[in-house]
């Protein structure tokens, strides 16, 4: 069985994330961290933020967790290991689950937060 008509599967990276489904702006907290290069992206896991995340498409919300040291955007509304959310100008396909790594895991570099 011949694996040339599988699609190449795309990169799941930082870059991939903003350019594929473009977080909005935290208009509540200008300080909030995770700036892509357009403003702060990260809202909070509790109070107003919150409130805001849970009123948004469900397939607009992405969970930054942190699993072994490494950050991901996952796709949904998470709790466990979660430290923020995203709210995506683009929401994903019903039928997709989709996780994006934040950082690179071959850099010791600090995490952008």
């Amino acid at each position: 069985m011949s694996n040339d008509n599988i699609p190449p599967i795309p990169a799941c990276d930082e870059d991939a994330f903003v350019e594929c489904f473009r977080p909005i702006v935290n208009h509540i907290d200008a300080e909030a961290g995770f700036d892509f290069g357009y403003g702060c992206c990260l809202f909070e896991t509790y109070g107003a933020q919150f409130e805001f995340i849970r009123a948004q498409n469900p397939f607009c919300v992405w969970t930054l967790i942190e699993t072994d040291g490494v950050l991901y955007a996952d796709s949904g509304l998470h709790y466990v290991n979660r430290l923020g959310y995203f709210v995506s100008t683009t929401p994903l396909r019903p039928d997709e689950c989709l996780s994006f790594c934040l950082q690179d895991e071959t850099s010791d570099d600090e995490v952008q937060s």
